[in-house]
């Protein structure tokens, strides 16, 4: 992942949604595409433990401000029944 071509600043509160599997373990390159962003990029995510949590971490590190949109899941449960 390389953003050698990003321009050094990013239109007003231009956003990038960064998701992703909770297992991922090359997280690092979710810091180097992060850390590659030019600044006013606001990184949008889930808020969920693995590349979310990476992204937002590297934001934080790069000075990127962050929105957070954690998943309620609580009421789906009530909507899923049992397969019989």
């Amino acid at each position: 992942m390389s953003n050698d071509n990003a321009p050094t600043s990013a239109p007003t509160g231009e956003r990038v949604a960064i998701v992703g599997s909770r297992n991922y373990t090359r997280l690092g390159e979710v810091h180097d595409y992060v850390s590659g962003l030019p600044q006013g990029t606001i990184i949008v995510s889930g808020g969920a433990i693995g590349v979310d949590e990476a992204a937002e971490r590297a934001a934080n590190a790069c000075g990127l401000e962050t929105r957070i949109f954690p998943v309620n899941w609580r009421p789906m449960v009530n909507t899923i029944q049992p397969q019989a």
